[in-house]
């Protein structure tokens, strides 16, 4: 277990210092609309009309059989123009639900060679929040929507996404954590909830569109779920621990860029892998 944590831990700081060093990744929240996307609607209806058509899920293995849409197939993406089966048939294509610009540039390439391909507007998390079903673990299936403040910085862009918050009272000060942050207050009140779905609606004009939601505390993300859900907005994320804990990551990945930059003693992501303080290291030295 502990060797399998190290890992986890080594595989993340490698990837977040790549990013530090070289740049942002190409995978985002958000989708655009080129052509290659089909709604759940549409691949519903697709499934029931066509006999031929299929259901390919691209995620690693282990997240397919832990939960996946019942009647899908996995296959891995760099064997997909392998399986000549496909070729020739209607494949939706099936991921947790980020955009990937690789996902698209292959689904183009291997269009052009005679596959049939499109990918899943909003992926397993809209299909789920559609009312979709799923087979396997269901509670993980879940919680597929809540996204690490790891996670979120190494898919964040400036742009093609929407990312909320929706404090009960947001503070400026937060806007320099995500550029083009939209702050929206959120409470108990009817009034707030509207505005949360306005800001939203009005940004969704060209469809597919993914937002993250996201509060100081990450609390209240039940209600507002549901007040999304409500309203038919099915791609929504969730920023686990809210600002403070990303604020926080956020601090670490300054001091691993730049050992000279101090934070707050004691802050710090308990859970972010590669990032431990002090108060968050566990030993096996009992």
């Amino acid at each position: 277990m502990h060797k399998k944590d190290t890992e986890k831990r080594l595989a993340c700081f490698v990837v977040v210092l790549a990013l530090v060093l070289f740049g942002k990744p190409v995978s985002t929240f958000a989708f655009i609309d080129n052509g290659y996307y089909i709604s759940v609607h549409k691949c519903r209806k697709l499934l029931k009309e066509s006999k031929q058509a299929l259901l390919v899920d691209v995620r690693e293995k282990k997240q397919f059989e832990s939960y996946r849409i019942p009647g899908s197939i996995h296959v891995p993406l760099h064997f997909i123009k392998a399986r000549s089966f496909l070729k020739g048939k209607p494949v939706v294509l099936v991921n947790e639900g980020y955009r990937s610009e690789y996902l698209e540039s292959l689904a183009g390439e291997l269009n052009s060679e005679g596959f049939q391909l499109q990918i899943l507007s909003g992926g397993l998390n809209a299909w789920n929040r559609s009312g979709g079903k799923l087979s396997g673990n269901l509670y993980e299936a879940k919680q597929a929507n809540r996204i690490s403040p790891q996670e979120c910085f190494l898919k964040q862009t400036s742009t093609n996404h929407l990312v909320v918050d929706a404090s009960p009272d947001p503070v400026p000060e937060s806007l320099t954590l995500m550029p083009g942050m939209v702050q929206v207050a959120c409470s108990d009140a009817k009034d707030g909830a509207s505005e949360l779905v306005k800001a939203i609606l009005t940004r969704n004009s060209v469809a597919p569109f993914a937002v993250l939601i996201t509060t100081k505390d990450g609390k209240g993300y039940e209600k507002l779920e549901k007040t999304l859900l409500s309203e038919g907005i099915t791609n929504m994320f969730f920023l686990d621990g809210g600002l403070d804990r990303y604020r926080r990551f956020t601090d670490e990945v300054a001091v691993m860029k730049n050992p000279s930059v101090k934070t707050v003693a004691g802050g710090g992501c308990r859970t972010c892998p590669g990032f431990a303080h002090e108060d968050s290291i566990t030993t096996d030295h009992q």
